[in-house]
Parts: C-alpha cells; sequence; structure tokens
C-alpha cells in the first residue's frame, strides 16, 4: 500500500512541477506573439492611415479646383475618393492603437459619409414621371 501512495504523491509531484514550468514558459510564449501582434496591427493602423490621407488630400485638391465647394465637382470624381477614405479610415479604426484615434476616425468617416450624402443627392436626377405627356404639361399615366 504504501507503494501506491509514494507512486501517487511523486505522480502528483512531477505533474506540479510541469505545470509550474509550463505556467512560467506560457507568458514568454505570449509576449512574443502579442508583440509581433502589436507590430502588424501599427504597420496596418499606419497603412490605412496613410492610404485615407492620400484620399482626403485628393478630395482637399478637388475643393480647390472648385471654388471651395466640392458639392459642385461632378460625382463620378468626389464620390470614389470619398468611399476609399471612408474604407482606409474604418481599416484603421480597427487597429487604432487607442480609443481617442478611433473616436477621431470615426467623427471623420461620419462626416464623409454625409458629405458622399450630399453630393448625391444634390447631383442625383429629379425622378421621372411615369405616364405621356399630351402637353402644356398634362400627363396622362396608365
Amino acid at each position: 500500500m504504501t507503494g501506491n501512495g509514494q507512486n501517487d504523491c511523486s505522480r502528483f509531484f512531477a505533474v506540479a512541477i510541469l505545470a509550474i514550468v509550463f505556467a512560467l514558459c506560457t507568458p514568454l510564449m505570449i509576449s512574443e506573439v502579442s508583440a509581433n501582434e502589436i507590430q502588424s496591427a501599427d504597420r496596418l493602423y499606419n497603412h490605412h492611415q496613410r492610404q485615407s490621407l492620400v484620399a482626403a488630400k485628393k478630395l482637399q485638391e478637388l475643393r480647390q479646383e472648385y471654388a471651395g465647394q466640392l458639392e459642385k465637382a461632378p460625382a463620378t470624381l468626389v464620390v470614389p475618393l470619398i468611399d476609399k477614405a471612408v474604407s482606409h479610415m474604418r481599416w484603421a479604426r480597427a487597429y487604432a492603437p487607442n480609443a481617442e484615434s478611433r473616436k477621431i476616425l470615426e467623427f471623420n468617416a461620419k462626416n464623409l459619409e454625409r458629405l458622399r450624402k450630399k453630393i448625391m443627392d444634390g447631383q442625383s436626377p429629379a425622378p421621372r414621371k411615369k405616364g405621356v405627356c399630351t402637353g402644356d404639361d398634362e400627363w396622362i399615366t396608365a
């Protein structure tokens, strides 16, 4: 009986020692991975931040060309730039290092989305009347 008890005790200590070694090694493994993740997140944040700034700079140049009224610029020029800037802002927000950066990016993206909506609404054609015009602005609808 004492032989089994000693084996159980030695197994327990062996498992306990392995658990302690594993617990001591785990933070080292995690810190390397998280450091790499932080570096890649920073690179992605910087990349998307730069790309959104490139699109914003092009929008600024268009604004100057149209005498400060970007709404007057053709939607085919402005809307793709706004979409690109907003998309990169969303990605940058996903990798932002802190909450303040995320708030600023979200605020800027919402402003650009509002501008996009304003441009699209201002330049979309008026809704067409359905029916047939008989002259003198009289319409016969089916």
